[in-house]
């Protein structure tokens, strides 16, 4: 006789429970992960992981002296530094103290895609007259890889030798996650048919 039961009926692998599992679990720590700037990662940090934390590399800074007739950045620590901070004031040796404020920013939806940030140089004077041109392009051009050295990134010093301002870049990186955040999404998604199957 012959056998008249249908043929069982296989599921796809993708619509089944340990495959919904998976890519659940996948989902949820790309969710759990996602960076506080974004939308979602705020809202997440804000309801489920508080926490106070500062990406920002810590503002770099020198003073600007002249020495036998050449400009130099001089740190902290370096004794004419000292004497300057003790109260010495020649304005043609203490040229002005230099510094940076990067006050960085990043932004995207579900992962960063974009990140701003100041490149401009702070030029603080005892005089009340502005450094000139030709001792500001030289300070920059000193400054710039003096705080490249000092943890700022590479791509923020080259912005900033080349003047003052706000850049914006955008996060490929960041984009590449949400693809395949998304694809993940989907997956879940379609892996769920096991349900109504």
């Amino acid at each position: 006789m012959p056998d008249t039961q249908p043929p069982s009926r296989r599921r796809p692998w993708l619509a089944t429970p340990l495959a919904s599992l998976v890519l659940g679990a996948v989902l949820l720590a790309d969710v759990l992960t996602l960076p506080a700037e974004t939308a979602v990662g705020g809202f997440i940090a804000e309801k489920l992981r508080p926490e106070v934390h500062c990406d920002a590399p810590r503002a770099p800074m020198a003073y600007l002296v002249r020495e036998d007739g050449a400009l130099r950045l001089a740190e902290f620590d370096d004794p004419i530094a000292q004497a300057y901070r003790a109260g010495e004031s020649d304005p043609e040796v203490y040229r002005a103290i230099l510094n940076c404020e990067p006050d960085i920013t990043r932004s995207g939806f579900w992962a960063i895609t974009r990140a701003s940030f100041d490149h401009s140089i702070r030029v603080r004077r005892r005089v009340d007259e502005a450094l000139p041109k030709a001792e500001l392009a030289t300070a920059r051009a000193m400054f710039a890889p003096y705080a490249v050295e000092r943890g700022l990134s590479p791509e923020m010093g080259r912005y900033m030798a080349q003047g003052d301002g706000r850049a914006s870049l955008i996060r490929w990186d960041g984009y590449l996650r949400n693809i395949g955040s998304l694809l993940v999404a989907i997956g879940f998604v379609l892996s769920l048919r096991w349900i109504i199957n």
